[in-house]
Parts: structure tokens; C-alpha cells; sequence
């Protein structure tokens, strides 16, 4: 018995030893040792946190995939056997017959439209493969059509998690209510072509779901972007005389145009007090909020601009609005299906006699 009591005390103190290894601070775990210097976890995954977030994107994408692949045998089962047929009868009856000879002009119009794909080949050489193309569109969108039909009739709830990132708000500018359901942290540079036109796809966003959504600035002036970190702190005086986002959409209307007198020009039309921005721009007292908005990004992979974090879910680049809807709505249904239930109405007051 002491024998046993002695192999238990062992095997506890290996499964703490092994507790304390996973729970280790990452701050302080070393991974690697050059000499007298020393790779923490820390760095390490600062350094591999943008290639990470990309494979854990990927892992994401395939489960995803598979998942709605799932569902829709499930919903197609579900009908077959309703109705006493098998699955390929239903796709056969509702996609495969319904699929139409495409027309000249539609196949015209995808010749006309997709020089790429055609490489300059005469229409009536490539016009089969058109033809297959056009067919295999619409059977998919009539496959589409037919299981979003059937997830409508039922309850389709997705619990799937998709990779997120904690992302801090700091005391950033925002446009929207900081509680929103839905928040997007966008990490830019005034000087980047592909930022501007993703400014354009937030002015959507904001007029699309409204209240829903909020939106936070944070600076990510590139190296070789020579006028982004004073644009970056010109931004944040205004922001001192609360005049952040005015500032912002000046500089983002007129990129080419950011020399010392542009940035003095728009806090004039802006209605800034001009002695007081430009000692905060001389002063550079605004250049370490802009360092540690660079930092916080690179922490969390950001290597380029725009850079954007949708409820912790990363979109890289200057996607359109349609990418960035189709994952405010599924927040958005998330949020709603989380929701706690309405409180059941208070009992009447009862009198005793």
C-alpha cells in the first residue's frame, strides 16, 4: 500500500510538472538560446503570429466547407425522405432537368467578357466549353437556390468558432457605438492606395448596418510611405481638438497631397486652432500613440495595410464590401443566436384575504 501511495505522489507531481510546462508565462518561457541572448515564446509567436493566423484561416476555411457540405446532404435527406425519393432523384428533379440551353447572346456576352478564359480563340472553337461553363453555373446556383430554400424551412443553427484574435480598442477614434454586436479595428496608413479604397467600403459598411457595426482607426504608417506618420499624428491633433475624423477623411481625399503645408491646409478648413495643432504636429507629442497603435499590430501579425480585425476575425486587404458582409451578417446571426431568451412576464399580484 505505501508502495502504491508513494506511485501516486509521483505521478501527481509529474502531471503538475507537466500543468506547470503548458501554463508556463510566454513572456518568460525560453524556446531557443544564442549564445548569452534568449527566444522567448513572447517572440516567437509574434514572429510567426501572421503566418499562423493564415493557417489557422485555412484549417478554418476546410472545416467550414466540409461543415455546409454536411448540412446540405442532411437538408436534402431530410426532403428525399419526405417525399419517398432518394437524394439524386431530388437533384435530378430540381437541378439537373432544369438546367436550360444557354442562348447566343449569353454565350456572346461570356465570350465577350472573359477574353482570359477564351485566349483569343475564335467563339465557334471554344463555344462547347462555353456552353459547359454556362450549364455549370446555373446548376450551381439552382443546387444553391434549392438548399438555402430547405435551411429557410428549418433550424440551421452554425456553432463552428472561427479564428479569432483579441484585439484591443485602446482609446482609439471609433465611428459607432462602442458597444455595437459587431466591431471592426482597422489598421491603416494615409499613404496606401488600397487603404483609401477600403475607407470607401467602411462608408458603405456604416450606411449598410448602421448602429451594428462600429468602426475603430488605428495607425499603421508604413516604412516606405514618407509622409504616413506625420499624416498619422496630424490625424491624432486633430483628434485632440475633436476633429479626429474630419481630418481623416481630408487626408484620405487628397493622399497625394500630404506635405507639412497639405496637413496645415486641412486643419485650416476644418476649423482647427492653429496655434494649438501646430505645436502638437512640431512637438511630435502624438508620435507615440501612433508607435504603439504599429506595435499592437505587429503583436497581432499585421505586416501591411489595410489590415482589418472583424469581431477578432482577420480580413486582409482591401477586400469589397461583399467579403466584409458576409461576415457582419454571420456575426451578426451569431450574436442573435447567443442572445439570452426574453424574461417571462412578472406573475399578476395576487391579493390575500
Amino acid at each position: 500500500m505505501k508502495a502504491f501511495s508513494q506511485l501516486v505522489l509521483v505521478l501527481v507531481a509529474s502531471a503538475l510538472a507537466v500543468g506547470v510546462a503548458v501554463a508556463a508565462d510566454p513572456a518568460t518561457e525560453v524556446v531557443a538560446k544564442v549564445g548569452d541572448k534568449s527566444i522567448t515564446r513572447a517572440q516567437l509567436n509574434q514572429e510567426a503570429a501572421s503566418a499562423l493566423a493564415k493557417v489557422r484561416q485555412q484549417e478554418y476555411d476546410i472545416l467550414s466547407q466540409s461543415l455546409d457540405q454536411m448540412i446540405d446532404e442532411m437538408l436534402l435527406e431530410d426532403l428525399a425522405k419526405k417525399e419517398g425519393k432518394t437524394v439524386d432523384q431530388i437533384v435530378d428533379e430540381r437541378v439537373e432537368k432544369k438546367v436550360s440551353t444557354p442562348t447566343d447572346e449569353q454565350i456572346q456576352k461570356f465570350y465577350n467578357e472573359n477574353p482570359r478564359l477564351v485566349q483569343g480563340q475564335p467563339l465557334d472553337q471554344v463555344k462547347p466549353r462555353i456552353i459547359q461553363q454556362l450549364q455549370a453555373q446555373e446548376k450551381q446556383k439552382l443546387y444553391m437556390d434549392l438548399v438555402d430554400g430547405l435551411a429557410k424551412q428549418t433550424t440551421v443553427v452554425t456553432l463552428l468558432e472561427p479564428p479569432r484574435t483579441v484585439v484591443s480598442m485602446d482609446d482609439d477614434p471609433m465611428r459607432g457605438p462602442k458597444d455595437a454586436p459587431v466591431q471592426i479595428v482597422m489598421f491603416s496608413d494615409y499613404q496606401c492606395p488600397f487603404c483609401s479604397r477600403v475607407e470607401e467600403t467602411m462608408t458603405q459598411i456604416r450606411t449598410k448596418y448602421g448602429d451594428q457595426v462600429v468602426i475603430v482607426f488605428r495607425d499603421f504608417p508604413l516604412s516606405f510611405h514618407n509622409r504616413a506618420q506625420k499624416a498619422a499624428e496630424a490625424a491624432g491633433c486633430a483628434g485632440e481638438q475633436g476633429k479626429f475624423w474630419e481630418m481623416h477623411d481630408k487626408m484620405f481625399a487628397n493622399q497625394r497631397a500630404l506635405e507639412p503645408a497639405n496637413l496645415d491646409q486641412y486643419a485650416t478648413e476644418i476649423g482647427l486652432d492653429m496655434t494649438k495643432f501646430k505645436a502638437c504636429l512640431d512637438s511630435g507629442q502624438r508620435a507615440p500613440e501612433v508607435a504603439a497603435d504599429m506595435k499592437a499590430g505587429q503583436a497581432l501579425g499585421v505586416t501591411g495595410t489595410p489590415a482589418a480585425f472583424v469581431n477578432g476575425r482577420f480580413v486582409n486587404g482591401a477586400q469589397p464590401l461583399e467579403a466584409f458582409a458576409k461576415i457582419i451578417d454571420d456575426e451578426l446571426a451569431r450574436a442573435k443566436s447567443k442572445a439570452p431568451a426574453a424574461p417571462a412576464p412578472a406573475a399578476a399580484p395576487t391579493t390575500k384575504n
